[in-house]
């Protein structure tokens, strides 16, 4: 299951080179720190710095991690994706057997 949703992340460009341009991901970041409703998906915003914000989605997402770079093409790291799943698989699955 794993290696078919993983090729379906890169085949359909969530992860991979993303459909979404790095200039957008930036505007996003901005976004949730501005509380767009959009962008914060219900949770309080972070008392954060956009460099901030921006090295947790590198870490966790895999995204360009130079600050500078700010247009072009961005990726996500299709295997920390599959494990986020993943995890979140187990967590929902302890939870409905609980």
């Amino acid at each position: 299951m794993t290696a078919a949703l993983r090729q379906h992340l890169l085949d359909s460009r969530i992860c991979g080179d993303v459909a979404t341009d790095r200039h957008d991901n930036l505007r996003n970041i901005r976004r949730l720190l501005d509380g767009h409703p959009s962008c914060t998906f219900g949770l309080p915003v972070p008392d954060r710095t956009s460099d901030e914000v921006l090295a947790v989605m590198v870490r966790r997402c895999g995204i360009h991690p130079d600050p500078s770079y700010d247009a072009g093409p961005d990726t996500i790291d299709v295997d920390l994706c599959v494990a986020a799943l993943v995890r979140v698989r187990d967590r929902l699955a302890l939870a409905a057997a609980g």
